[in-house]
């Protein structure tokens, strides 16, 4: 979690859900884990742009099927599935 970063490049946890193909939920338990930058104003949750594209990228993005965990064994252990 960070408590720096420009508004313009802050989205809503909600919309990186969106992205993601998961939850707010998930989302806030990727920013628990520091797997997502992120802030909190005014009780809600914003994530970096940037930190955002780096987990999709790293993931192959939400179309491949992002794990919840974002785990190294990416979906293998079944957790995900």
């Amino acid at each position: 979690m960070t408590s720096h970063g420009k508004v313009e490049n802050l989205l809503p946890a909600a919309q990186a859900a969106e992205e993601m193909g998961t939850t707010p939920l998930g989302v806030l338990m990727h920013l628990k884990r520091r797997l997502l930058d992120g802030v909190e104003k005014e009780g809600e949750w914003f994530v970096t742009r940037e930190s955002l594209d780096r987990l999709l990228a790293r993931a192959g993005g939400a179309e491949k099927g992002l794990c919840r965990s974002a785990c190294a064994s990416a979906s293998k252990c079944g957790g995900c599935a």
